[in-house]
């Protein structure tokens, strides 16, 4: 009766003899102190009814978990969510098994005491010495499987981690119990990269399925040939989930299992030609190697990655012909490197000039709309128009937060203008978008396309800061009285002397950019598409692509830049503000000697007649444009004492309307003289921001240049041919060492 007792408490049912603790702090089963067999002098017995107590009661645990998990899978509604999972139904099936074999164990046992009474529980205790040793292990796998909330290829590390103590009797077990779970990521890797079909109801996978962000949609919709074949967007977004990395896995070999997956739905959508399939025995092979290696128990991780190298392999040459031939991958992208990297030049020359006004304002809910007729524009002017891919373009309205992190302190930059919101949404042809041009990859063209079109602009607009001074309306005449010893002609001097420094810088780094970056390693992707024959190649080559230019255009160095963006800002609001004139007198004209020379009457300043306002700075008149009763002048002489002024040019306008005008007829015309909007004193603080952050650029560049590519010595070398910045440095070290 004492035995049967006992074996009752090895399958978790408590007795009199064997019974649970009542000291709930301290769970488990104990020995009955009352227990009328056991004498005070047998301590040994009572030893040993302990052991077999503990074993008890971690089978108990155990199967008390097993029960808990499987009731939970059959109902609709789970209380614990992390109770249900593939993973989790196969752990618990190993479990079962291997208490199966502790059950025949103790079943064993009770046939060996019944056919014979005299067995001691030594004998018992000898027969479950295994799980003796065993379920301790597996109670405390199973509690940090619910403290670390495992779940689904998760608890392959942790089972994993559990079975390395060194110990034969755990290691043997829990690597059964491993067999049964690798068989669920076996049929999974399967069914995605053999069949394209990724079976993951818990969201248990390394691969998980990803929707796409109203930008991302944005930036990469789709053609009309992919909207009306349905899903080819929406359904062929997958990511890696490295959440559920499986450690017997490399990052290299996840790569290569969700490349297959992508593969394979894209080969086996329906407006895939039959010929560009898989062959139905192929797959049927890969299928078998498969399903041989699942049935080998362990892990073999040789057999595993050469299968997966054998069906990337395959399925690369296979996708090959569908992106090179039939998805016309070469046209896509040259077209890239067309709109997204400028390469158009004459197309966006012709747009900035389009929208120099528009592009400077905040953005609104018309900008879109705004921005994308000029663009049209632009094209019919630069002939893009005949160009099949322009159609494809569209600019949208955006802000991108990786660009923003970048960018850092917008302080010292300034707020965000119309431009700087620019990106450019592209109709790519499918499977494009989902091998190569993913919705990732297009957001660093996007970032690209940002920076490059703010470095376009501000080379465009200090081109035109320097034409509306010198070939414009005010240019001739200012350029004739420059001769003179004037503070205005001084200034003047000064503005373009500020201008051609920032010219210099901007025209350098945009040769740089476009040349000896985006130029040189698009002919080398170029190449490398037109000579190879798989796909991981081109993919390969593309990659290598992107990280290059996105390096070399200094995105990766946070500081070089954000120092060129603060460069770019400066370079902007001078250059426009260049541009502009302001209104320093108005009033009437009181005498006249000349249609040539008149004198001024008493002048009001500013912005309306008669009424105060700002003065010039300081500076004389000598050289500022005038105009007279609507018609423009400048300045060629003015005396400061008796406000008497000569023009450039005889004025032609007529107070009284006669066909033969003469001086008299000046007398009581409205006149308003302007001068440049940047005072001297701006100026000088212009360019001392400009030249301390271009020599910060130079510093920067120069010190990582033997971290980078070769290539940043050429810009390096334009910039400092001279050795001006190199001499800057130097006296900028002596003074703050001083």
């Amino acid at each position: 009766m004492v035995y049967h007792e006992v074996l009752f408490a090895l399958l978790g049912h408590p007795g009199s003899i064997v019974c649970e603790a009542e000291d709930e702090s301290n769970k488990g089963y104990v020995v009955n102190k009352h227990a009328k067999f056991l004498a005070d002098s047998e301590k040994v017995k009572w030893e040993l009814l302990t052991r077999i107590a503990a074993i008890g009661y971690n089978y108990s645990v155990i199967n008390s978990f097993i029960k808990d998990v499987q009731q939970n899978m059959e109902e609709e509604k789970p209380k614990d969510a992390n109770h249900k999972g593939l993973y989790l139904r196969a752990f618990v099936s190993g479990l079962n098994e291997m208490l199966d074999v502790y059950r025949s164990t103790v079943l064993r046992v009770e046939q060996a005491l019944i056919e014979d009474p005299g067995l001691s529980l030594t004998y018992l205790l000898s027969e479950a010495a295994d799980f003796e040793i065993l379920f301790p292990y597996v109670k405390t796998l199973i509690q940090d499987i619910g403290k670390l909330k495992s779940h689904g290829c998760q608890m392959l590390d942790l089972v994993s981690k559990h079975s390395c103590s060194g110990i034969s009797v755990v290691q043997y077990a829990l690597e059964k119990v491993l067999g049964r779970m690798n068989i669920v990521l076996y049929s999974q890797v399967s069914a995605w990269m053999i069949y394209g079909i990724l079976s993951d109801p818990h969201g248990e996978f390394f691969i998980s399925p990803r929707q796409r962000r109203v930008e991302e949609r944005q930036l990469t919709g789709g053609t009309s040939h992919q909207r009306m074949s349905g899903k080819h967007h929406e359904d062929q977004l997958f990511e890696l989930n490295l959440r559920m990395k499986p450690g017997i896995l490399s990052a290299v070999m996840l790569e290569k299992i969700l490349f297959c997956g992508v593969a394979m739905r894209v080969l086996m959508q329906p407006n895939t030609r039959p010929e560009d399939r898989p062959e139905a025995e192929q797959i049927g092979r890969f299928n078998g190697q498969m399903k041989a290696i699942s049935k080998e128990g362990s892990f073999h991780r040789n057999k595993f990655e050469s299968l997966v190298d054998e069906v990337h392999q395959y399925l690369s040459k296979r996708l090959w012909r569908l992106v090179v031939e039939r998805a016309r991958l070469p046209l896509h992208f040259k077209a890239l490197k067309d709109y997204f990297l400028l390469a158009r030049g004459d197309l966006y020359q012709a747009f900035i000039e389009n929208t120099r006004g528009l592009l400077s304002l905040p953005a609104s809910d018309t900008a879109e709309h705004d921005v994308n007729e000029p663009f049209r524009r632009a094209a019919l002017l630069s002939y893009a128009d005949e160009d099949e891919m322009f159609a494809r373009t569209r600019l949208v309205i955006g802000t991108l937060q990786e660009q923003e992190k970048v960018q850092g302190d917008k302080g010292e930059q300034g707020e965000e203008e119309g431009l700087d919101k620019l990106r450019m949404a592209y109709d790519m042809e499918w499977p494009l978008s989902t091998l190569l041009f993913t919705p990732e990859v297009m957001k660093q063209y996007n970032i690209l396309f940002s920076f490059l079109l703010r470095v376009k602009r501000a080379q465009a607009e200090l081109q035109f800061a320097w034409h509306q001074t010198q070939s414009g309306r005010y240019g001739r005449a200012i350029s004739s009285v420059l001769h003179k010893a004037s503070s205005s002609g001084r200034h003047m001097v000064n503005l373009w002397t500020v201008r051609a420094e920032m010219a210099f810088l901007v025209n350098n780094l945009l040769y740089y950019l476009q040349c000896d970056v985006l130029d040189a390693q698009f002919e080398i992707a170029r190449n490398v598409i037109r000579s190879s024959d798989d796909f991981e190649t081109i993919r390969a080559a593309h990659v290598t692509f992107l990280e290059r230019i996105s390096s070399d255009c200094l995105t990766r160095n946070k500081l070089a830049w954000q120092t060129v963006n603060i460069l770019l800002k400066i370079a902007l609001n001078f250059a426009r503000r260049m541009s502009q004139w302001k209104t320093v007198e108005k009033g009437i004209v009181s005498s006249a000697e000349s249609r040539q020379k008149f004198t001024l009457g008493e002048a009001g300043v500013g912005g309306a007649e008669g009424n105060g306002g700002v003065g010039i700075g300081g500076l004389s008149y000598l050289g500022c444009p005038i105009t007279v009763n609507g018609e423009l002048n400048v300045i060629t002489n003015f005396s400061e004492e008796d406000r008497e002024v000569t023009v450039y040019k005889p004025l032609k306008t007529s107070v009284s309307g006669d066909m033969e005008p003469c001086a008299e007829d000046l007398i009581g015309a409205r006149y308003s003289i302007e001068a440049p909007s940047v005072t001297g004193e701006e100026l000088s603080e212009i360019r001392l921001r400009f030249q301390r952050n271009a020599l910060l650029l130079f510093t920067v560049l120069k010190t990582s240049q033997a971290h980078t590519t070769p290539v940043l010595s050429q810009l390096l070398l334009r910039m400092d041919y001279n050795g001006f910045f190199e001499q800057s440095k130097a006296k900028w070290q002596q003074t703050t060492s001083r």
